[in-house]
This record gives structure tokens, C-alpha cells and sequence, in this order.
């Protein structure tokens, strides 16, 4: 069975984990599209882009990822310019996610497990865009 990929960008305005919940419902249930084994997550939510391409938009957009459990398997910030400039974006958005890593370790909220959390940041800012594009 063929499983097609795809992401959602989201340009502002919308409640995100309400929107994130009924995406995922719609794309599990009505269409089809749903983890398979070994692939991650077919429909991923697209990291914060244009008008939300900013600390508050990326932050505000990770706190969602976390509420609805989808920040492990996200690919990360994705860029649509092959331009060299573009290599900052991916920059700032590991900056922005390790800094509110770091804010829940201290809060208690995440586990102080150095090894764990560099887990983390490296599945999202690189493993699992290689995974999910097959590279």
C-alpha cells in the first residue's frame, strides 16, 4: 500500500493544537495517511514559516508540537530556498528549541538527561528529515 507524504504550513491566526488535533484526525481517518512502520509520520505539521517566521511564531509553534505529543518525529525547520542565507533559519530554530528545552528542564517538566535531549534535538534538526525523505 502506498502511503503518500506531505506537510501543512500554517501562515498565523489559528488555534495550532486545535488545528493540529483535527489534522491529524482528518488525515488518519478519512484519507488514510498514517505511520507506517519505519517511515514516522507520513503528515507532518510544517515548522513555522512567512508570517510566523519568528521567535514568538517558531516558540508559540513548538509549545504546540509538545502539547499534542508531535515534536518527536517533526523533520524540523524545512526552507524552500536552496539559497546559502537560508542555512540561518535552520540555525535559529535549533537556538529557539534548545533554549524552551532548556526552560523545561528547569521547570522540572523535562528530564534532566543530557544524553535523552540531545536525542531529541538531533532527531528533529536532522535524523528524521534524512528519515522521512530517505536520504
Amino acid at each position: 500500500m502506498h502511503i503518500c507524504k506531505g506537510f501543512l504550513f500554517l501562515l498565523g491566526g489559528f488555534d495550532l493544537a486545535e488545528l493540529c488535533v483535527q489534522i491529524k484526525e482528518l488525515l488518519l481517518g478519512e484519507l488514510g495517511i498514517h505511520h507506517a512502520a519505519g517511515h514516522g509520520d507520513q503528515a507532518q505539521h510544517g515548522e513555522a514559516w512567512w508570517l510566523l517566521d519568528h521567535i514568538r511564531g517558531i516558540s508559540e509553534q513548538l509549545d504546540q508540537l509538545m502539547e499534542t505529543g508531535l515534536l518527536s518525529g517533526s523533520v524540523g525547520m524545512l526552507t524552500d530556498s536552496r539559497a546559502f542565507t537560508s542555512f540561518v533559519r535552520h540555525e535559529y530554530f535549533r537556538r529557539i528549541l534548545c533554549r524552551k528545552l532548556g526552560v523545561l528542564v528547569e521547570e522540572g517538566q523535562y528530564p534532566q538527561d543530557r544524553e535523552t535531549l540531545g536525542q531529541l534535538v538531533r532527531d528533529v534538526c536532522h535524523r528524521n528529515a534524512e528519515n522521512y525523505f530517505g536520504l
